[in-house]
């Protein structure tokens, strides 16, 4: 469980905005309950209403949700296969706005390819960890990598939008290594497995990207993972921070401010990069 914050005078009693001038009707409202500014992000909707809605109908991720499971739970019709991931599964979805229309399938491309990710990376990073003196080494830019690793695993197949000159030859590469033993004792196919330069189409990376610094749909909002230092440098971190008093002054203190400072930056306007990142989002 974990504490939260009730406001005082939920139900409709007038609540002073003015301490000094207690009196005067204008710098008095009556309290509706609502969190105004929101607990979580600190904002506050127009014309003065709570930011904090209910999530039945509105917006397209609900609906992407609701597609989803129809999918699920939708019987195949055929065998699966790289030209028939779904087993010939299919959703037709109809809308009365033309706007509406045209935003609604790149956005539910976009919102399942970012929940597509979640469990590939987290499956991915997980093999990758096993490999003996790789797994000390990696870091943010092996995600691609483990994006791969967890669709070849799970047999999904990435399918994220190319623009002229993209390909995901990579995944080719990655699924042959594997395919030769990378991860199950080939020493050969381990080390041309490591050894892959990938180059991520751009749709692919700004998923990865968002799904480490989305605030509600990232790794660590929704407890899958949290950032962290890489196991080679995690004694040489401990050892460079000074004691802090009543702060930092034992190794294991040290090591929870580091991830502190760490998860500080796992935001879209800080300090997430990586090595193939197109040189617009720097």
């Amino acid at each position: 469980m974990r504490s939260i914050y009730l406001p005082g005078k939920r139900s409709g009693e007038v609540a002073d905005t003015d301490d000094d001038e207690e009196d005067d009707s204008e710098n008095q409202t009556k309290a509706s309950g609502e969190f105004k500014p929101c607990g979580v992000c600190g904002k506050t909707a127009g014309y003065g209403r709570s930011s904090v809605q209910d999530h039945q109908t509105k917006g397209d991720e609900p609906f992407q949700a609701l597609i989803a499971r129809q999918i699920e739970v939708q019987p195949p019709t055929r065998p699966y296969s790289n030209f028939a991931p779904l087993r010939g599964r299919k959703v037709l979805a109809f809308s009365d706005s033309r706007q509406v229309a045209a935003r609604l399938a790149p956005n539910l491309q976009k919102y399942a390819l970012r929940d597509v990710i979640r469990p590939l990376i987290v499956r991915g990073w997980s093999e990758l960890s096993a490999i003996p003196g790789f797994g000390r080494q990696l870091n943010l830019d092996h995600l691609t990598l483990a994006a791969l690793v967890g669709a070849k695993r799970l047999r999904v197949r990435l399918r994220p939008e190319l623009s002229q000159n993209e390909s995901m030859q990579g995944l080719t590469e990655v699924a042959r290594a594997l395919d030769a033993g990378a991860l199950d004792g080939n020493e050969e196919a381990r080390m041309e497995l490591v050894a892959i330069q990938l180059r991520p189409p751009e749709s692919l990376l700004k998923a990865i990207h968002t799904t480490l610094t989305d605030r509600y749909y990232g790794l660590a909002p929704l407890g899958l993972a949290s950032l962290r230092e890489r196991p080679s440098m995690h004694q040489e971190l401990v050892d460079s921070l000074p004691s802090i008093s009543g702060v930092a002054d034992t190794d294991e203190k040290k090591v929870a401010l580091i991830r502190l400072w760490i998860a500080q930056w796992c935001s879209p306007s800080q300090g997430i990069r990586f090595l193939n990142m197109p040189d617009a989002w720097r």
